[in-house]
């Protein structure tokens, strides 16, 4: 409707008004009670696209107006908007104010909004940057880049975000591809200001009451990251590059053979290319002089529990098998001019781009991806999707390349996802991609940060891209573990990185160049140091599955920073993170350090690896040896582990290691299983989800167990739950099941009790 009522207050079913202001028209919209939509148009901007966002419905809205005012209120959020000079107060309904302005503007081509920021608000968010994660005080481009050699001190790459959250708890989303910047308090300390080359002129405002009611009402607003393949939780050997058969089967049977668990081989570039000739960008396809039996060799791959990944690109140089195909066709981008842009400088020769945005590409590129899938390919690397070079003067079928820049890889990821949606609806997707926009989770995108240096700064800056993206939604932020390119072979680096990595969403370590990145490929020592980490990323699966499946349904990040999960941690302790609820990771990032700060929010915590009772709220100092990093877990938590396999094929959940660290404060542990593959899994019912509640009483500690879903094809037919009990102060006085004792065993000299339970029955820890 149009705003132009005086006095007069009501309920709109519609929940969409429009607001006339100077040459053109504000529309806002509430989404949900916690998400407001902002879009301007006027003669320049007049359609109102969605990239990011899923949501589109308005709910019923409250309306009041006065000669100047316009109150808008939904349960959660108000709004009240001055019309001149336009502005908009975005108000929680329980703590006030918390955001002010959103007034547009326009100058030589440039478009803005503009907001207010509190004298002490902090601002995180713009997605991948070597920077600290507090923006406030900068000015950020949005513009998906590709920077070779990437580390601290790199404030553009590859997968820009225009999404922010603050410390006043609300995000903001700008649903613009193009090329746009970020003033964070640079310009003007007390303000926000977002411009960009035109586009879509829309934002939404998403309020909560914590991180975690926030990711809530944003991946809601953007879509929710579908669980991966159980087999994405293992280890995965990458090399650039693999350049025959030959050379890729031995490799892994090296791996195998000592005893490294193994769930993924990617195949790099070389797996099309004929060696010796001018190489072929874009031919998709086994050269058959290097890989004579591809099919053969997948199955023998996967005869040991290992999938198989290729690399696939959106360039495609003019002596590939299908340049002229695409060419005649009119699938690849042109120029102004209207005919073919090629890039005579590109990597591997003169080169030219897939149009992604036309459908008659989209289907093309497909029907290659059904051809490649024949081979028995498990999942997908979509490299150079920023596009990688992305010339101005570029023209694609739905805008000039800076104003659909940020939307290239996001479009790709949504191609990939139907069509497996349509042709493989049963199988879950795993996409590797280099870039995206905000929303790309829901089409199962696994982005890592880019070509990164091989070095310290390299290092340093992973957890603060790791944790920044996550912040958006992109739960499966992960790096090339031990550096990608330049620098020097360093044990002890590559040491760091590789432990380090085991806390993350995804293990991968990648390098180009004659420092390779299997672990056989290092020292004894070496080995000797990061061997028992991948292990540990095994016995880890219960716990670490448990935590891509709430990612499924929740939204939340697999690791997230400390000051979104406690309260009063300053975000400069940025160098320690959880990984999930109960695991806090302190990862070593500086080359010959013999010791670190540690700091332990409020509350009680347990070392991980000798069990040592420790109280939070306090900064320690631990000494460090090159064959671990400082990890501790929250004191009442349940850390389910599982005996090592050597992939993740052979893991079964029959049989549970259930350590559970004693507090003073009731707590629960979520399990959750599926067969690991079938897509919509959870959704259909076809899972099991155990929950554990440790009730804590004066004398007693109750576990108490419920289960839910229909079960799944090859679920064990009973658990074994292998109980240790951390932290008791002496032998329980009795322990029992339905009332009858319970057979245990006690560590007097660790103060550990062990016990086995089906947990059928609750069990009662007499204390």
């Amino acid at each position: 409707m149009n705003s132009n009522m005086s006095g007069s207050s009501q309920a709109l079913k519609t929940g969409v008004i429009e607001v006339a202001c100077g040459k053109g028209t504000y529309t806002i919209a509430a989404l949900t009670n916690n998400v407001i939509k902002v879009s301007y148009q006027d003669i320049l901007t007049t359609e109102c696209k969605q990239y990011a966002a899923v949501l589109s419905e308005p709910i019923a809205i409250r309306l009041e107006e006065q000669d100047n005012h316009i109150i808008v209120e939904t349960q959660e959020v108000k709004l009240e908007i001055t019309r001149s000079p336009f502005s908009i107060d975005f108000c929680d309904q329980q703590t006030g104010s918390k955001l002010k302005g959103g007034e547009f503007s326009r100058k030589e081509g440039i478009a803005s909004f503009k907001f207010g920021l509190k004298g002490d608000e902090a601002i995180y968010g713009m997605g991948s940057r070597g920077m600290p994660m507090n923006r406030r005080g900068h000015k950020l481009l949005h513009y998906n880049s590709h920077e070779p050699g990437n580390g601290m001190g790199f404030e553009v790459m590859n997968y820009s975000i225009p999404h922010l959250a603050s410390s006043e708890q609300y995000m903001l989303l700008f649903d613009n591809p193009a090329r746009a910047w970020m003033d964070i308090g640079k310009t003007q300390i007390d303000a926000l200001e977002y411009t960009s080359e035109g586009g879509n002129m829309v934002y939404y405002f998403v309020n909560g009451q914590s991180f975690e009611e926030l990711m809530g009402e944003y991946t809601q607003l953007t879509g929710k990251q579908p669980l991966p393949p159980l087999w994405a939780m293992g280890y995965i050997q990458s090399r650039f590059g693999y350049r025959t058969q030959q050379e890729a089967t031995k490799e892994l049977d090296k791996l195998l053979e000592a005893g490294y668990p193994v769930d993924a081989i990617i195949l790099d570039l070389y797996w099309f290319s004929d060696h010796e000739k001018p190489k072929c960008m874009g031919n998709l396809d086994f050269n058959q002089k290097h890989w004579p039996k591809p099919q053969e060799m997948i199955q023998y791959f996967a005869s040991k529990g290992v999938k198989t990944i290729p690399i696939t690109e959106p360039f495609f140089t003019t002596n590939s098998d299908h340049y002229k195909d695409l060419e005649n066709k009119e699938l690849l981008v042109k120029n102004n001019a209207g005919e073919v842009r090629t890039l005579p400088d590109f990597f591997w020769g003169e080169a030219a781009l897939l149009d992604i945005f036309k459908p008659e590409a989209q289907a093309w590129i497909w029907e290659r991806y059904k051809y490649m899938k024949q081979y028995g390919f498990d999942g997908w690397w979509v490299d150079l999707c920023e596009p990688e070079i992305h010339p101005e003067d570029m023209v694609h079928v739905n805008g000039k390349a800076a104003e659909v820049h940020g939307i290239f890889g996001h479009q790709w990821a949504q191609m990939l996802f139907e069509g497996y949606a349509k042709e493989y609806p049963e199988e879950r997707i795993f996409q590797l991609s280099r870039a995206g926009f905000a929303g790309s989770q829901r089409f199962g995108v696994v982005p890592w940060s880019g070509d990164v240096r091989r070095s310290w700064d390299g290092l340093k800056a992973q957890p603060l891209i790791m944790l920044s993206v996550g912040m958006s939604g992109i739960g499966y932020m992960h790096s090339d573990a031990g550096g990608f390119i330049y620098g020097e072979k360093d044990p002890e680096l590559y040491t760091r990185w590789m432990q380090y990595a085991v806390f993350t969403p995804v293990v991968r370590p990648h390098a180009c160049g004659d420092i390779y990145p299997e672990p056989t490929s290092w020292s004894e020592e070496v080995q000797n140091h990061i061997k028992p980490f991948i292990n540990l990323r095994y016995q880890l699966l219960p716990y670490n599955y448990t935590l891509a499946w709430k990612n499924s349904v929740t939204g939340m990040p697999l690791a997230r920073p400390l000051f979104t999960q406690f309260a009063n941690v300053p975000d400069t302790v940025e160098d320690q993170y959880m990984w999930g609820d109960n695991i806090l990771v302190a990862p070593v990032l500086d080359k010959g350090i013999r010791n670190r700060n540690v700091y332990l929010p409020k509350g009680n915590w347990y070392d991980f690896w000798n069990h040592q009772f420790l109280q939070g709220d306090s900064t320690i100092n631990v000494g460090l040896t090159l064959d671990s990093i400082p990890v501790y877990v929250k004191a009442g938590s349940i850390i389910p582990t599982t005996p090592e396999v050597q992939s993740t094929s052979f893991y079964t959940g029959e049989t549970l290691q259930m350590t559970y660290y004693v507090g003073n404060e009731s707590s629960q542990t979520q399990l959750y299983f599926d067969d690991g593959k079938t897509n919509n899994a959870y959704e259909r019912g076809l899972y099991e989800l155990v929950t554990i509640a440790a009730t804590v009483n004066k004398e007693e500690i109750v576990l108490s167990t419920q289960v839910e879903g229909k079960g799944y094809e090859g679920a064990p037919k009973k658990r074994l739950y292998i109980f240790e009990l951390i932290g008791l102060a002496q032998a329980p006085k009795e322990m029992s099941v339905a009332g009858k004792v319970l057979s245990h065993e006690w560590n007097q000299e660790k103060n550990i009790v062990s016990f086995e339970t089906d947990l059928n029955d609750d069990v009662i820890i007499t204390i």
